[in-house]
C-alpha cells in the first residue's frame, strides 16, 4: 500500500482486533505503529506518523590483491560504552555487487 501525495493512507477491511503498522520508505529509517485497536465498523485514527532520515554508509571492498572484492559481506553494527546508554541497537549486514560496491541505508542515529 502507498500513501497519497500528503502521505495519507487508508487500510480497508481489516478485522475487528488489535493491529501493528509498518511504514517503510528507502530514504527513511522503518516505523512501527503497535497496539491499534479497530473496532468493528469502526474507524481508528493512527494519528501523525513521523519517519526519520537516516544515515548512509557506501563504499567499496578491495582485496589483498588489489582488486575489488566481488561478494563481500560487510556488516555495520553498534557495541555499547562503558556507562553509556544505547537507544537502539544496530545491526545490518549487505553483499557487495561485482565491482565491491556496498551501501548500508536507513541507518537510525544512535546516542551513547
Amino acid at each position: 500500500m502507498t500513501t497519497d501525495s500528503e502521505g495519507r493512507f487508508e487500510i480497508p477491511h481489516v478485522p475487528e482486533g488489535t493491529i501493528q503498522i509498518q511504514i517503510t520508505h528507502p530514504q527513511f529509517i522503518p516505523l512501527q505503529q503497535r497496539d491499534l485497536a479497530v473496532t468493528d465498523g469502526g474507524k481508528t485514527e493512527a494519528g501523525i506518523l513521523r519517519m526519520s532520515v537516516g544515515a548512509a554508509v557506501k563504499g567499496t571492498v578491495f582485496g589483498a590483491d588489489g582488486a575489488p572484492a566481488a561478494n563481500a559481506e560487510v556488516r555495520i553494527q553498534n557495541k555499547p560504552s562503558l556507562g553509556g546508554t544505547i537507544k537502539a541497537i544496530v545491526s545490518k549486514t549487505v553483499r557487495c555487487d561485482a565491482q565491491g560496491k556496498y551501501a548500508i541505508k536507513s541507518l537510525p542515529r544512535v546516542t551513547t
